[in-house]
């Protein structure tokens, strides 16, 4: 999965930049330089595209070195300056970060980028907001970690980056937010330079270790599909991701798609594929029916009832089922959706799936549909 957008842009020979812009030049005299342009337009509902014009203007090299802070040729860029850059992270000095907070670039494995906002707490008090089960996951975590507190991110903006390509592995990296570039991303030989028209960049600082580490549940809390995919339908009624260009991200088609902040599920006659929000293929084996809920997802397969939180497992769920018993041999049902007696045992594993045993037979019933499941 590609989700990053490569422009080839040829004939660029000179890229020139102040502390918020950067501007690119086409070398065609000696000493003259053609400035370049650069526009985004969305083409359709799905997709837009870099328009690139070459303005008429033309300057001299020692005319842009008046105008700018720095001149270079392309020639002077790193080679390959995008895939030295995955996994990388930098800490964002701004003149107004406050002494309890981080700014942090972060490139992730998956070819997304990162901009973090998030401030420390000394407290290991769990916020109301985290109610069952995910408590349950959230208090085991902290008694593994009892005193480091935690992080809590306050801000954070997912960008898919756009590579511009002149030629020879000479690459810069822009940031988009929609059609406005907020950072600007400059491989030298012996630094990365980050511009930005929207952060007043005191400094940035790689980060070799001791990253600050927190939640999926905050990490993935601000990012929105539709931001960064579009789910398209094909002429045959089937479904695919796109990407804000219109690239098909996963090369694959599902008779539905279907996505909540944490998880992405694909079908395909009544197969299920599960993605996290990077398009990671996730484990889930032999799933029969899922719900999504705020925490995660609700999984029954053939064998068990799980819930998914954060990458764990959890099936805790203490709440008390309700039923009309006959006796002394309990036979259960589920009153008032079942008039008569029916079940054996109806054991509550998740919010939505009940284990049951029906006739001596075992199986799982689907509280919200009353639909029952036997996989034997």
């Amino acid at each position: 999965m590609q989700a990053q957008h490569i422009i080839k842009v040829p004939n660029i020979h000179l890229i020139a930049h102040n502390e918020k812009t950067l501007m690119m030049y086409e070398q065609v005299g000696l000493n003259t330089f053609k400035e370049i342009d650069m526009e985004y337009r969305n083409l359709n509902n799905i997709s837009r595209r870099l328009h690139i014009d070459r303005d008429g203007l033309t300057y001299s090299l020692e005319q842009l070195q008046s105008r700018y802070t720095t001149v270079l040729f392309v020639g002077h860029l790193r080679s390959n300056g995008f895939e030295d850059l995955k996994n990388k992270q930098w800490f964002v000095n701004t003149k107004i970060i406050q002494p309890h907070e981080r700014h942090i670039f972060k490139f992730t494995d998956s070819n997304f980028v990162t901009y973090q906002e998030f401030e420390t707490s000394i407290t290991n008090d769990i916020p109301d907001k985290y109610e069952t089960p995910y408590k349950v996951i959230r208090a085991s975590m902290l008694e593994q970690q009892p005193t480091i507190g935690y992080w809590r991110i306050i801000d954070q903006v997912w960008y898919q980056p756009i590579i511009l390509d002149f030629g020879n592995e000479k690459q810069i990296i822009l940031l988009n937010n929609h059609i406005d570039s907020d950072f600007v991303f400059i491989p030298l030989m012996d630094e990365i330079k980050i511009i930005s028209e929207e952060i007043d960049i005191k400094k940035t600082v790689e980060i070799q270790k001791h990253s600050p580490s927190f939640s999926p549940y905050d990490y993935f809390d601000h990012f929105k599909f539709s931001k960064l995919y579009k789910k398209a339908i094909t002429k045959n009624n089937t479904y695919r991701i796109l990407d804000l260009f219109g690239n098909d991200l996963l090369e694959k088609t599902f008779d539905r798609i279907e996505h909540n902040n944490y998880y992405i599920v694909g079908e395909n006659d009544g197969s299920y594929t599960v993605y996290d929000l990077l398009l990671n293929e996730l484990e889930f084996p032999n799933i029969q029916k899922y719900y999504f809920n705020e925490y995660g997802l609700e999984v029954l397969t053939k064998d068990e009832a799980y819930y998914s939180i954060e990458g764990f497992r959890e099936t805790k769920y203490p709440i008390k089922i309700g039923g009309k018993t006959n006796g002394n041999n309990p036979i259960i049902s589920v009153f008032p959706k079942q008039k008569k007696l029916t079940y054996e045992l109806l054991e509550k594993v998740t919010k939505s799936f009940y284990k049951i045993i029906k006739n001596g037979k075992s199986g799982w019933l689907d509280i919200t549909t009353m639909e029952e499941f036997f996989f034997d």
